[in-house]
Order: C-alpha cells, then sequence, then structure tokens
C-alpha cells in the first residue's frame, strides 16, 4: 500500500518500497478508499498518513463531505480519522459525525424531537464507539 515519506535516504536505498508501491497500485490497492468508488477510481485512495484539504465555496457541502468521509473510513476501516475543522465547532462536528455514522439526517435535528428508533440508532453508535476506544 502507498505510504508516506518513511523519511530521508536515496531511491536506490527506497527500492524495495518502491517496487512494493508499483505492485499494490497494479493490484488495485491504492490507499484508503473514498466513500464514492467513482473518485476512488479516478485518483486512487486517500494515503495513510497523508491529509486531505477540501476547498469549496461557502455553503457548497466541504463540512457535509469531510463529515462522510471521515465517519464512512472510521467504520468501515475501523481506524482512527483525525478530522480538522477551524471553522466548525467541535459540537457541531461530533453531532453531524454521529447522525451520519446512525445514518440519520442531521438537517431532521431542527426543530424537533428524536423518534424512539432514532435515540435508539445513535445509543447503538455511542456503544459501538466505546467497544472501539476499549480495544484501542
Amino acid at each position: 500500500m502507498l505510504r508516506p515519506d518513511e523519511g530521508g535516504g536515496t531511491l536506490a536505498d527506497g527500492w524495495g518500497g518502491v517496487l512494493s508501491d508499483v505492485d499494490a497500485m497494479a493490484s488495485g490497492e491504492v490507499g484508503i478508499p473514498w466513500p464514492w468508488d467513482t473518485l476512488t477510481g479516478a485518483v486512487g485512495g486517500v494515503t495513510p498518513g497523508g491529509y486531505t484539504v477540501i476547498m469549496g465555496y461557502r455553503k457548497a457541502g466541504k463540512t457535509d463531505m469531510a463529515v462522510e468521509i471521515a465517519v464512512v473510513t472510521a467504520r468501515d476501516r475501523v481506524t482512527p480519522v483525525l478530522f480538522l475543522s477551524t471553522e466548525v465547532p467541535v459540537a457541531d462536528l461530533r453531532l453531524r459525525c454521529a447522525m451520519r455514522w446512525a445514518e440519520l439526517p442531521y438537517a431532521a435535528l431542527r426543530g424537533r424531537k428524536l423518534m424512539p428508533y432514532e435515540r435508539a440508532r445513535l445509543d447503538d453508535v455511542g456503544a459501538t464507539l466505546r467497544h472501539h476506544e476499549d480495544m484501542h
């Protein structure tokens, strides 16, 4: 699997890594896949240990896209994900991620209480997250 720079050395020193990266690319293993197959097919996956910057106009859906990437990666690959935002409050990100993980519409929260089945889904997500934390 493609890796971020492992530090120093010459091309000759890292030749084994080059060959394994070529083999990984040929097999279709290109990093962590995006939540969208079309994007993964077009540009490959996200390099583990790397970072991704999402840019766009105001209200273009950047936070929703980032939440989707973070939640799908954390949930499906059972791996930690760092979500960094200088614009969205932590409480809002936490709520958006929880709603996405539970496959509930975030916008549906505005002005109403959760239905019992929605609350049960969120409780299940909380139990899953606590289980994952206990494993690490």
